[in-house]
């Protein structure tokens, strides 16, 4: 009996032994072919599109060390890129394919005809600004941009004007002091501080006195969110997996942001109607007048302030830097400023704006050759097509990044395309060129809504600036480089003193260096 049980559990044993194994070589097997099916669907898009004109993926991060090698000169790659493999090419982030459209008629194509809806990954980094006109659905940013726009009409111009005089009166204030003593400062700094007391007097009613002071809590939490913002999309999706630190920065500016904007929708709310009568309207009165909830409007609020104050600013910048090298386009800017601003004056009247024909060639030409929003506009294909212009196929799912900057400096859209000439602005100009060469604003439904106050503002600075003063830079213009961190600003690639001398001691770098004088005969 003993020897039946012994001889029974070593049978046992030993097919247990055996269907382990098989059990084990079954798991082993299933592995494997779970990795080489991941393997094979990683390999399919880079195979499928092979032939699409591009740079060469290395297989499995795509051109992401490319890209990487010199932070802020993307665009300068994206260039050469344009150059060598056509307007509109492709490029692989590990293995998402995104085409970057730069042929005006696939352009027009993806921001007008088709409409792709903005990509997901961005709507996803910039999220924390909330329901804002910036990451709004299609539906929904229709009609909260018809709401909005409708009340962006010539009296809500005028009271641009009064915000941006009232700035502009302590700009000229502040500059006046630096005028003639041969100090180096940086003019980029300076523009950067009057647009964003501009944009909050334009937003709340009252100035953040940045120009002054460095007092208000406002222009840090501004500058804080736009960098983390930036670092959203930069460190994609890495940032959103520990949210309790990554996110720390970004969520003590947006708690100071919607502290201080309840504040002033509170106050709003309990105005008398004669209180509101004898102020000047701001954006938040239009938001406020536009049903929208509190979070809404805050939303609304804060996106217009990001968008509205770094782009201008260092658009400005680099206007100034281009005429800083060329004294006959600062003469004609001042022969103009002489016209329309009268001697006993200091900044142009809201009448004559309009009349700086002049000026206005001069900015758009800084939006041209230098656009603060290279890469107009990010979007992502709803369905499979083929782009009419390059005849490139895409799919759904795949990214569309159209760069504005790619089709301002291509010689088949523009002739000498890295010089400065304002002189490609005149009206028969414009007439006779595609909408979609020129797209400092983007293009179709989600164009900029605030570009008529951009182009009001920028106008009216220049014209009061060359109206007073002579703009000299304190390096070499090849020291000046374009540093590209979702939007475009100037950056000195030396460390200089207060007079104007090369200092490698000093860690920080200015963005446009600059002595600044008192103009020499004007009226």
């Amino acid at each position: 009996m003993k020897s039946w049980i012994q001889v029974s559990f070593v049978q046992l044993n030993n097919s247990l032994s055996h269907d382990g194994s098989q059990v084990f070589a079954l798991f082993i097997f299933t592995a494997l072919v779970w990795i080489l099916y991941k393997c094979l669907k990683y390999v399919y898009p880079y195979w499928r599109f092979r032939n699409i004109p591009g740079p060469p993926p290395k297989w499995p991060i795509g051109n992401i060390f490319e890209l990487l090698k010199k932070p802020g000169q993307e665009h300068r790659l994206l260039l050469q890129y344009a150059k060598r493999y056509g307007p509109t090419f492709q490029l692989w982030y590990l293995n998402r394919r995104t085409v970057i459209v730069a042929n005006p008629e696939d352009a027009k194509f993806v921001l007008a005809t088709r409409n792709y809806p903005k990509s997901p990954i961005f709507c996803r980094c910039f999220s924390p600004l909330g329901h804002g006109l910036l990451t709004l659905s299609q539906q929904e940013h229709s009609v909260q941009r018809k709401a909005i726009s409708q009340r962006f009409n010539e009296e809500f111009l005028q009271s641009l004007h009064h915000h941006l005089t009232a700035e502009l009166e302590v700009f000229i204030t502040q500059v006046d002091a630096l005028c003639d003593t041969e100090r180096v400062v940086d003019l980029d700094a300076l523009i950067s501080a009057l647009t964003l007391d501009v944009i909050a007097r334009t937003a709340f009613g009252v100035s953040f006195s940045t120009q002054t002071s460095q007092q208000h809590p406002m222009p840090c939490a501004v500058l804080t969110l736009l960098d983390e913002l930036v670092n959203n999309m930069i460190f994609y999706p890495y940032r959103f997996w520990l949210p309790q630190i990554t996110q720390k920065r970004l969520n003590e500016a947006l708690t100071v942001i919607h502290k201080f904007c309840s504040m002033v929708i509170d106050l709003r709310l309990q105005e008398s109607r004669e209180e509101k009568a004898n102020r000047v309207r701001d954006l938040l009165d239009i938001f406020l007048e536009s049903e929208e909830t509190r979070d809404n409007v805050i939303a609304h609020v804060a996106t217009f302030m990001l968008a509205g104050h770094d782009t201008t600013s260092h658009t400005l910048s680099f206007c100034m830097y281009e005429i800083a090298q060329n004294r006959d386009i600062e003469r004609k800017l001042q022969e103009e400023s002489d016209r329309f601003i009268a001697p006993q004056d200091r900044i142009v009247p809201f009448e004559q704006v309009g009349h700086l024909d002049y000026t206005r060639m001069v900015w758009n030409e800084a939006l041209r050759t230098h656009p603060a929003a290279a890469n107009t506009s990010v979007r992502c294909a709803d369905r499979d097509d083929i782009l009419p212009g390059s005849g490139i196929p895409i799919t759904k799912g795949t990214g569309l990044m159209v760069s504005s900057y790619l089709i301002h400096h291509l010689p088949q859209y523009w002739e000498d395309p890295d010089s400065f000439i304002p002189e490609r602005h005149t009206k028969e100009a414009v007439r006779q060129r595609s909408p979609y060469h020129f797209l400092p604003f983007s293009r179709g439904s989600r164009n900029c809504i605030g570009q008529f106050v951009a182009n009001h503002e920028a106008l009216t600075i220049l014209s009061s600036i060359y109206k007073r003063y002579e703009i000299r830079l304190a390096v070499d213009a090849q020291e000046i480089e374009e540093y590209f961190r979702v939007t475009m600003k100037p950056h000195c690639r030396v460390s200089v003193g207060s007079e104007g001398k090369k200092d490698p001691s000093l860690d920080a770098h200015l963005g446009l260096p600059v002595k600044i004088y008192t103009r020499k005969c004007h009226s």
